[in-house]
């Protein structure tokens, strides 16, 4: 009923509606086909269904916070890149399940993508973020805290590829080294 009486609205937050079903989302994405803001933060419950419906019906958007929805496979996120080349910020951070495929498809289809936070992504490696260094160069923000399987051949392609970087979270990347930090410091001069 919400949903259905707000077809212009352009921004919804549900941040931690942990009782929210794809249902919900099924009906907001039907109903609101201007969205460009959706946070979805905490909503454990919902799964690719949700992603695919708002892939589907919102290509106009331009932010999405989908941390710690942790059914979300790359099924749903290769499908929203590729309808969404508009994405400027996405929150992924705690999607457990995602891999290279979906940061991959992300990057090839998303090039004005500002700010990516994947932190607690533990399946991603270095072939993510090389391609997100290779097709995204307005990237201000990354967080990529607790990607164990990254090294400094990732960092380093980034800090070469994104210059207007200004926030970098590397938190519990225990394969980083000295060169990872030479690398930022040394390309990334709006680094806060």
């Amino acid at each position: 009923a919400f949903a259905g009486s707000c077809p212009v609205l352009e921004s919804v937050n549900l941040c931690c509606c942990s009782l929210l079903t794809d249902a919900s989302i099924g009906a907001l994405a039907g109903s609101c086909p201007l969205l460009k803001s959706v946070n979805l933060n905490g909503c454990e419950l919902l799964t690719d269904v949700s992603i695919m419906a708002l892939a589907e019906k919102c290509a106009r958007l331009k932010s999405v916070n989908f941390g710690w929805c942790m059914l979300l496979t790359d099924v749903s996120i290769v499908a929203f890149a590729g309808s969404c080349p508009l994405l400027e910020s996405v929150n992924f951070g705690g999607c457990e399940l995602l891999t290279d495929v979906s940061i991959g498809a992300l990057a090839g289809s998303c090039p004005l993508l500002e700010s990516v936070s994947l932190d607690c992504c533990t399946l991603l490696t270095d072939a993510s973020l090389v391609a997100l260094a290779g097709s995204c160069p307005l990237l201000k923000s990354v967080d990529l805290a607790y990607c164990n399987l990254l090294t400094d051949f990732s960092i380093v392609a980034l800090a070469g590829s994104c210059p207007l970087l200004k926030s970098v979270n590397l938190w519990g990347c225990r394969l980083l080294t000295d060169v990872s930090i030479g690398a930022l410091a040394g390309s990334c001069p709006l680094l806060e």
